[in-house]
């Protein structure tokens, strides 16, 4: 269906650094359906939009910033949009179980309302022409989804991490049986996040369907030979990422390491604090945030000898991907999806509760294993079997295809 045209909604994309592994996915789908719109949320953290398949076009975002709640409250507080559905949630006692939980709720109104009366919306939801709509988070622009008339599109919602636990929402996200119930289509990207939803809404599984994310190939890493085991982080610097527990578990080190971190966030002065207390025998860097296309120009170039992911809570993570694609061994916990892609046969899967003593036994068992080199190999194939972009992707791009 060459002809047929899809809009995505998603957070910044193509503005700003966020959501990089949208652009793989968009090669597929740009093939697969005549035109594309993309609808970001906001800037994220640029104003500079990236390039597009020629069949790609972007409107400008429904806010500056998600982040400035003055702009939201004005955004979501005046207009016509309408409301009874989230006062619905509130008379039926959802949403005063907590402070956090009301929290997710006023955010979920205030979000709602701001999109649906969005200029870019409007026009999208009274456009015949767009047959599929693709929300490519479970929160924030996908909130709107239970306001959309009925047989108006075809709805197609992806479900990454984050956005599919309530419990890293504040015990509720908003709406959302009400949201699943609209939906034509939900994607997971792992099987771990579809059988926690179909738990909890069991009508969810005729609908469900997994479609992990994927990476292309990037080439091949190099290990170091120079006696030094090296380390890489990649993530958002927050609390579920547990860089704390890293930096602890290094204090044990009696091997020499370099650890390496990209990505920045919230807790960068916590952990780059307590890093300066390491013994001489480790060095940590933090390069900050980049972009992808110089994640992967540093992996190519650097010898990396281990990526490690201690999260307390993941979907199946892009950054292990790249990781396996690049043949590098990857010691994660067994949280989400990661046991999905992640076991001992390409590093190590370790239990969410390991401790800092527990965590350096297991880095250094990997730096001195015996069939190291079988665990590279092995990662590599991983890649091949579970995470290539090439295979993934034009699946899901059948599937959304036939909605």
């Amino acid at each position: 269906m060459p002809n047929s045209k899809l809009v995505i909604f998603t957070d910044s994309y193509p503005y700003g650094s966020a959501e990089p592994f949208l652009a793989n996915e968009l090669e597929y789908l740009a093939v697969a359906f005549g035109d594309i719109l993309i609808i970001p949320l906001n800037y994220g953290t640029s104003k500079k939009a990236q390039s597009l398949p020629a069949n790609v076009t972007c409107t400008k975002p429904i806010l500056n910033s998600t982040k400035n709640k003055a702009e939201l409250a004005k955004r979501g507080l005046l207009n016509c949009a309408p409301i009874g559905k989230y006062l619905g949630e509130l008379l039926r006692g959802k949403v005063t179980s907590s402070a956090k939980a009301m929290w997710s709720w006023s955010i979920g109104l205030l979000l709602s309302r701001a999109i649906l009366s969005s200029k870019q919306v409007s026009n999208v939801l009274e456009d015949d022409t767009y047959t599929t709509l693709y929300f490519y988070w479970g929160v924030r622009s996908s909130f709107i989804v239970p306001f959309i008339s009925e047989n108006c599109k075809n709805i197609a919602v992806r479900f990454h991490g984050s956005d599919t636990y309530e419990e890293t929402n504040g015990g509720y996200i908003p709406l959302r049986s009400q949201q699943l119930a609209k939906v034509n289509k939900c994607y997971f990207c792992s099987e771990y996040g579809r059988k926690y939803v179909e738990s909890k809404y069991p009508f969810v599984t005729k609908k469900a369907e997994i479609a992990r994310l994927g990476v292309h190939d990037r080439g091949i890493c190099q290990p170091s030979t120079d006696g030094v085991f090296r380390i890489l982080t990649l993530s958002n610097m927050v609390p579920l990422k547990r860089l704390e527990l890293l930096v602890e578990a290094l204090m044990q080190a009696s091997i020499r390491i370099e650890w390496t971190h990209i990505g920045d966030g919230e807790t960068w002065e916590v952990v780059t604090s307590a890093a300066l207390k390491l013994p001489q025998n480790v060095k940590a860097t933090f390069l900050g945030r980049q972009p992808n296309a110089q994640v992967i120009e540093y992996l190519t170039k650097n010898p990396t000898d281990l990526f490690v992911n201690v999260s307390s809570s993941e979907g199946v993570p892009v950054s292990i991907m790249e990781a396996l694609s690049m043949g590098i061994p990857v010691l994660a916990t067994a949280v989400g999806g990661s046991p999905e892609i992640v076991d001992d046969t390409v590093g190590k899967l370790v239990s969410a509760n390991v401790s800092a003593v527990e965590l350096m036994h297991e880095i250094e068992d990997i730096a001195k294993h015996r069939s190291y080199e079988t665990l590279r190999s092995n990662a590599r194939n991983r890649w091949a079997e579970r995470c290539d972009a090439s295979a993934l992707y034009q699946q899901f791009c059948q599937s959304i295809l036939n909605i």
